[in-house]
Parts: C-alpha cells; sequence; structure tokens
C-alpha cells in the first residue's frame, strides 16, 4: 500500500512539473508578445492533455493578439467542455 502511494505522489509530482513547464513556456511567449504562438501552443498542449485550463489560456493570448472572435470560440468552447 505504501509503494502505490508514493508511486501515486511521484506521478501528481512528475504531472504538475510538467504543466508547470508548459505553462512557463506559455508565459515566455505571452512576456515576448508572441501571442499568436501562445495560441497555438495552447492549443498544442490542450490536444495533448485535454484540459479546459489550455483552452482559456488559448482565449487568452487570442484577446491579447486582438483576434476577438477567435478568443470567442475558444470561450464558447470551454462553455461545452465543462
Amino acid at each position: 500500500m505504501k509503494k502505490l502511494v508514493m508511486e501515486k505522489i511521484f506521478l501528481e509530482e512528475e504531472t504538475y512539473k510538467t504543466v508547470s513547464e508548459e505553462y512557463d513556456e506559455f508565459k515566455k511567449l505571452i512576456t515576448r508578445k508572441k501571442f499568436r504562438e501562445a495560441a497555438l501552443y495552447a492549443e498544442e498542449q490542450y490536444f495533448h492533455d485535454k484540459s479546459i485550463f489550455w483552452v482559456n489560456q488559448q482565449a487568452y493570448a487570442y484577446i491579447r493578439a486582438k483576434q476577438y472572435d477567435r478568443a470567442l470560440e475558444c470561450a464558447e468552447q470551454v462553455l461545452t467542455l465543462e
């Protein structure tokens, strides 16, 4: 039992590290004002892990890029995924 708990903790930590690294990359793109690239990166991450978090980030990047129609599409997608 203890081994299973330790393995679960390890997997959760690894998942968090990966997500954190991916989010850091997204933030770097936003900071560099590469909004379109950030939106595409977020979309790629969504297809990888199916988390609506990334659709929200994609919408944010599109808003920063002043592509409001695409941001609205992402927002509507989030509503259907919840």
